[in-house]
């Protein structure tokens, strides 16, 4: 079984829920922050040094720091 919602990867929840016995959706947002698009809090020398460190997480879930 894949992880809900792990990068789009969300038709195992009604399977999960089931086995819970309740259900997980919609979940609330919790934590809610205002501070705007995260891209802005890195220069390129940041940006470069996640890349780095997080090089497989980015492929595995398509994660990018440009908008487009």
């Amino acid at each position: 079984m894949r992880i809900p919602g792990a990068a789009g990867q969300g038709d195992d929840l009604p399977q999960l829920e089931t086995r819970l016995g309740f259900p997980l959706h919609p979940l609330p947002h919790e934590n809610r922050s205002d501070h705007g698009d995260w891209r802005a809090a890195y220069d390129a020398e940041t940006a470069g040094i996640v890349a780095r460190a997080a090089a497989e997480d980015i492929a595995r879930f398509g994660y990018r720091f440009d908008p487009d």
